[in-house]
Protein backbone atom coordinates (compact mmCIF):
# COMPACT_ATOMS: atom_id res chain seq x y z
CA UNK A 1 0.00 0.00 0.00
CA UNK A 2 2.85 2.39 0.73
CA UNK A 3 3.88 2.23 -2.93
CA UNK A 4 0.41 3.40 -4.02
CA UNK A 5 -0.26 6.08 -1.40
CA UNK A 6 2.29 8.58 -0.18
CA UNK A 7 1.44 8.72 3.53
CA UNK A 8 0.16 6.46 6.29
CA UNK A 9 -2.77 8.85 6.71
CA UNK A 10 -3.82 8.30 3.08
CA UNK A 11 -3.50 4.51 3.45
CA UNK A 12 -5.45 4.44 6.71
CA UNK A 13 -8.12 6.77 5.37
CA UNK A 14 -9.07 4.14 2.76
CA UNK A 15 -9.60 1.55 5.50
CA UNK A 16 -11.66 4.01 7.55
CA UNK A 17 -13.92 4.88 4.63
CA UNK A 18 -14.31 1.26 3.55
CA UNK A 19 -15.40 0.23 7.06
CA UNK A 20 -17.71 3.22 7.49
CA UNK A 21 -19.42 2.64 4.16
CA UNK A 22 -19.71 -1.14 4.33
CA UNK A 23 -20.47 -1.97 7.95
CA UNK A 24 -23.98 -3.26 8.48
CA UNK A 25 -26.31 -2.90 11.44
CA UNK A 26 -25.73 -6.53 12.46
CA UNK A 27 -22.17 -7.59 11.77
CA UNK A 28 -18.96 -8.68 13.45
CA UNK A 29 -17.27 -5.48 12.32
CA UNK A 30 -20.03 -3.36 13.85
CA UNK A 31 -19.87 -5.39 17.06
CA UNK A 32 -16.09 -4.89 17.22
CA UNK A 33 -16.36 -1.13 16.64
CA UNK A 34 -19.06 -0.75 19.30
CA UNK A 35 -17.16 -2.81 21.88
CA UNK A 36 -13.60 -1.63 21.32
CA UNK A 37 -12.98 2.04 22.05
CA UNK A 38 -9.54 2.05 20.41
CA UNK A 39 -10.81 0.58 17.11
CA UNK A 40 -13.75 2.98 17.21
CA UNK A 41 -11.40 5.91 17.72
CA UNK A 42 -8.99 4.82 14.96
CA UNK A 43 -11.41 3.62 12.30
CA UNK A 44 -14.71 5.41 12.88
CA UNK A 45 -13.38 8.71 14.20
CA UNK A 46 -10.20 8.70 12.10
CA UNK A 47 -7.87 9.44 15.02
CA UNK A 48 -4.13 8.69 14.82
CA UNK A 49 -4.22 8.15 11.04
CA UNK A 50 -0.44 8.49 10.80
CA UNK A 51 0.06 5.19 12.64
CA UNK A 52 1.44 2.20 10.71
CA UNK A 53 -0.51 -0.17 12.97
CA UNK A 54 -4.16 0.64 12.17
CA UNK A 55 -4.63 -2.09 9.54
CA UNK A 56 -2.96 -4.77 11.64
CA UNK A 57 -4.82 -3.71 14.78
CA UNK A 58 -8.19 -3.55 13.02
CA UNK A 59 -7.98 -6.94 11.29
CA UNK A 60 -6.51 -8.74 14.33
CA UNK A 61 -9.22 -7.37 16.61
CA UNK A 62 -12.07 -8.15 14.23
CA UNK A 63 -10.83 -11.72 13.69
CA UNK A 64 -10.84 -12.32 17.46
CA UNK A 65 -14.61 -11.70 17.40
CA UNK A 66 -15.25 -14.29 14.67
CA UNK A 67 -18.11 -16.66 15.49
CA UNK A 68 -19.29 -19.76 13.70
CA UNK A 69 -21.90 -18.91 11.09
CA UNK A 70 -21.25 -15.18 10.97
CA UNK A 71 -20.49 -13.24 7.79
CA UNK A 72 -17.07 -11.99 8.82
CA UNK A 73 -15.36 -13.50 5.79
CA UNK A 74 -17.67 -11.66 3.42
CA UNK A 75 -17.38 -8.46 5.45
CA UNK A 76 -13.59 -8.49 5.42
CA UNK A 77 -13.54 -9.38 1.74
CA UNK A 78 -15.88 -6.47 1.00
CA UNK A 79 -13.67 -4.05 2.98
CA UNK A 80 -10.56 -5.25 1.13
CA UNK A 81 -12.35 -5.05 -2.24
CA UNK A 82 -13.49 -1.52 -1.46
CA UNK A 83 -9.90 -0.53 -0.74
CA UNK A 84 -8.70 -2.20 -3.97
CA UNK A 85 -11.51 -0.54 -5.93
CA UNK A 86 -10.26 2.87 -4.85
CA UNK A 87 -6.59 2.45 -5.77
CA UNK A 88 -5.84 5.34 -8.13
CA UNK A 89 -5.12 4.53 -11.76
CA UNK A 90 -6.67 1.05 -11.90
CA UNK A 91 -9.25 0.12 -14.54
CA UNK A 92 -12.80 -1.06 -13.91
CA UNK A 93 -13.14 -4.80 -13.43
CA UNK A 94 -9.43 -5.34 -12.95
CA UNK A 95 -10.28 -7.24 -9.77
CA UNK A 96 -12.60 -10.25 -9.63
CA UNK A 97 -13.96 -12.44 -6.87
CA UNK A 98 -14.35 -16.10 -7.83
CA UNK A 99 -16.80 -17.93 -5.56
CA UNK A 100 -19.45 -20.58 -5.91
CA UNK A 101 -21.11 -19.46 -2.69
CA UNK A 102 -24.20 -17.65 -3.95
CA UNK A 103 -24.95 -16.34 -0.47
CA UNK A 104 -21.50 -14.80 -0.11
CA UNK A 105 -21.65 -13.29 -3.59
CA UNK A 106 -25.04 -11.78 -2.81
CA UNK A 107 -23.82 -10.29 0.46
CA UNK A 108 -20.75 -8.75 -1.18
CA UNK A 109 -22.88 -7.41 -4.03
CA UNK A 110 -25.41 -5.92 -1.58
CA UNK A 111 -22.67 -4.25 0.46
CA UNK A 112 -21.46 -2.47 -2.65
CA UNK A 113 -24.99 -1.59 -3.80
CA UNK A 114 -25.67 0.05 -0.41
CA UNK A 115 -22.64 2.28 -0.95
CA UNK A 116 -23.32 5.57 -2.71
CA UNK A 117 -22.14 5.60 -6.31
CA UNK A 118 -19.51 8.31 -5.81
CA UNK A 119 -17.80 6.24 -3.08
CA UNK A 120 -17.86 2.81 -4.75
CA UNK A 121 -14.63 3.13 -6.69
CA UNK A 122 -13.91 0.89 -9.66
CA UNK A 123 -16.19 -1.96 -10.70
CA UNK A 124 -15.25 -5.35 -9.23
CA UNK A 125 -16.57 -8.48 -10.91
CA UNK A 126 -18.00 -11.47 -9.06
CA UNK A 127 -17.89 -14.77 -10.92
CA UNK A 128 -18.94 -18.31 -10.15
CA UNK A 129 -16.73 -21.09 -11.54
CA UNK A 130 -19.18 -21.80 -14.41
CA UNK A 131 -19.31 -18.07 -15.29
CA UNK A 132 -15.51 -17.88 -15.29
CA UNK A 133 -15.37 -20.96 -17.53
CA UNK A 134 -17.86 -19.35 -19.92
CA UNK A 135 -15.77 -16.16 -20.10
CA UNK A 136 -12.60 -18.17 -20.75
CA UNK A 137 -14.40 -20.20 -23.45
CA UNK A 138 -15.71 -17.08 -25.18
CA UNK A 139 -12.22 -15.57 -25.17
CA UNK A 140 -10.82 -18.74 -26.74
CA UNK A 141 -8.68 -19.61 -23.73
CA UNK A 142 -10.63 -22.78 -22.91
CA UNK A 143 -11.66 -24.70 -26.01
CA UNK A 144 -11.81 -28.39 -25.13
CA UNK A 145 -15.00 -29.80 -23.67
CA UNK A 146 -13.11 -32.17 -21.34
CA UNK A 147 -11.26 -29.25 -19.74
CA UNK A 148 -14.45 -27.23 -19.40
CA UNK A 149 -16.27 -30.16 -17.78
CA UNK A 150 -13.36 -30.94 -15.42
CA UNK A 151 -13.07 -27.36 -14.19
CA UNK A 152 -16.81 -26.95 -13.65
CA UNK A 153 -17.16 -30.25 -11.80
CA UNK A 154 -14.09 -29.78 -9.56
CA UNK A 155 -15.19 -29.91 -5.93
CA UNK A 156 -18.85 -30.49 -6.83
CA UNK A 157 -20.76 -33.71 -6.47
CA UNK A 158 -24.05 -33.97 -8.30
CA UNK A 159 -25.62 -31.30 -10.46
CA UNK A 160 -24.34 -27.77 -10.94
CA UNK A 161 -26.87 -25.04 -10.29
CA UNK A 162 -26.28 -21.78 -12.15
CA UNK A 163 -28.23 -18.59 -12.59
CA UNK A 164 -28.61 -18.18 -16.30
CA UNK A 165 -30.79 -17.69 -19.31
CA UNK A 166 -31.25 -19.95 -22.31
CA UNK A 167 -32.38 -18.98 -25.78
CA UNK A 168 -36.12 -19.34 -25.17
CA UNK A 169 -36.18 -18.18 -21.54
CA UNK A 170 -37.88 -14.90 -20.71
CA UNK A 171 -35.90 -14.20 -17.53
CA UNK A 172 -32.90 -15.41 -15.58
CA UNK A 173 -33.57 -18.56 -13.57
CA UNK A 174 -31.78 -21.35 -11.73
CA UNK A 175 -30.69 -24.05 -14.15
CA UNK A 176 -29.60 -27.41 -12.77
CA UNK A 177 -27.59 -29.85 -14.89
CA UNK A 178 -24.57 -32.09 -14.72
CA UNK A 179 -21.17 -30.81 -15.87
CA UNK A 180 -21.41 -32.65 -19.19
CA UNK A 181 -24.74 -31.06 -20.15
CA UNK A 182 -23.68 -27.62 -18.92
CA UNK A 183 -20.47 -27.85 -20.97
CA UNK A 184 -22.57 -28.72 -24.05
CA UNK A 185 -24.89 -25.74 -23.47
CA UNK A 186 -21.98 -23.43 -22.80
CA UNK A 187 -20.22 -24.38 -26.05
CA UNK A 188 -23.31 -23.79 -28.22
CA UNK A 189 -23.62 -20.25 -29.61
CA UNK A 190 -27.14 -19.80 -28.20
CA UNK A 191 -26.92 -22.48 -25.50
CA UNK A 192 -26.81 -20.55 -22.26
CA UNK A 193 -25.72 -17.22 -20.85
CA UNK A 194 -24.50 -17.81 -17.30
CA UNK A 195 -25.07 -14.88 -14.97
CA UNK A 196 -23.67 -16.63 -11.88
Amino acid sequence: MEMVFNTNAAINNYLCWAVRLLKGPVSTITYTIENNAEINKEVMQGKNLNSKEIYRHFFETVRKNKESGDNLGEEILAVCLHILANIPGEADEKFYVITDDKGAAGKIDNLFKRTRMQYRGKEIGIYSTPKLVQVLFRKGILTEKDHIREIMSAGISGNLVVLGIRKRDIRVKEISSDAEELADMLMQPDGIDIIF
